[in-house]
């Protein structure tokens, strides 16, 4: 398959921001195995425009997220969504182990928007 890229717009419907519901710490992983070093973090969201398929985008920082888990928590149980835009975003289609077509992603930064828009 030819290598190629994709912009949050190409894969959001020409969204510039999107729903996070999910962030965990990304680690480095040494013979299939996670090893105590941090990357950065994985921002799962909600593309609209493809019937809420989430995404998961890693972003390597050196500091912890720029939201945690508990806070989203509270905001998507009230439905009062955190939506956030990715600066230096990329994404790469790639077949799975299944055969099915994923994509994986990544940024260089996330920046939050605003709460609540996406009601």
């Amino acid at each position: 398959m030819a290598s190629f890229t994709l912009t949050f717009q190409q894969i959001a419907g020409g969204a510039d921001f999107a729903p996070i519901v999910g962030v965990s710490d990304l680690y480095e992983y040494k013979d299939g195995k996670p090893t105590s070093t941090r990357l950065g973090s994985r921002y799962i969201v909600l593309l609209l425009s493809d019937g809420c398929f989430p995404l998961a985008v890693r972003v390597e920082d050196a500091e912890a997220p720029v939201i945690s888990q508990e806070e989203l928590d509270k905001h998507n149980t009230s439905m009062n969504f955190v939506l956030a835009r990715f600066e230096g975003f990329t994404a790469r289609p790639y077949v799975d182990r299944a055969g099915r077509m994923q994509l994986s992603a990544k940024a260089d930064r996330i920046v939050l928007v605003k709460e609540g828009a996406a009601k």
